[in-house]
């Protein structure tokens, strides 16, 4: 299906000066190839993953990066496997794909998003990544719900950081910014003397978290 349309989501946007996209994966493989330019080349470059779920997360990311970027610019990838552009307008790109939904940021300054669907595993695990005060819930989130929220906050905290042995738990300290109805915490890494801004937003079936300096 084409990329999603939310007035919150472009609210999110223009508030942190960045061009976010969601795409829902309806898609075969075909009908995604036909959605991206080089059509040839990126049914070569597919072949390299074994999985069909992979091949059409890896075209519908391309899909939505140009729906918004022209034919000249590419995703390139870093040595730690991060996305980075090339000959793009933007200069800063993330990528979060999460079972069939696919989200890609770009933006003029650092910033980097999750996505992560509700499931009851992030409350299962918890104690692995949340400390007490994290686990204190705003009374409208359902716990469940929240340990998404927490670890999806987590996961682009860490990509913004660029830490690799950044642990969740002990290093990245989150907590609620006013009473939970504006969606923003406040990530603290105390051992590196950084903090981010991380601001969250609920879809029906996930989370999409948005960290940035």
């Amino acid at each position: 299906m084409p990329k999603t349309k939310s007035e919150t989501l472009r609210q999110l946007g223009a508030a942190i000066d960045a061009d976010i996209s969601l795409w829902t994966i309806e898609e075969s493989v075909p009908q995604l190839l036909d959605l991206v330019p080089r059509r040839q080349a990126y049914e070569k470059e597919i072949q390299r993953f074994k999985s069909l779920k992979r091949q059409k997360e890896w075209l519908a990311t391309r899909a939505l990066f140009y729906s918004t970027e022209s034919e000249q610019a590419s995703i390139i990838y870093q040595a730690n496997g991060a996305p980075c552009l090339q000959g793009a307008a933007h200069s800063f790109i993330s990528i979060s794909h999460s079972q069939q939904y696919v989200c890609v940021l770009l933006a003029a300054h650092p910033a980097t998003v999750d996505l992560e669907t509700f499931s009851p595993r992030a409350w299962a695990l918890k104690e692995k990544f949340m400390n007490e005060k994290e686990a204190d819930a705003p009374a409208a989130v359902p716990p469940e719900q929240w340990a998404t929220t927490i670890w999806s906050a987590k996961e682009s905290v860490y990509k913004m950081a660029g830490l690799p042995d950044l642990r969740f738990k002990e290093d990245i300290i989150l907590s609620l910014q006013g009473n939970g109805d504006e969606g923003r915490l406040l990530a603290e890494l105390p051992q590196y003397n950084r903090q981010y801004e991380v601001r969250y937003l609920y879809f029906p079936a996930f989370v999409l978290t948005v960290c940035q300096k």
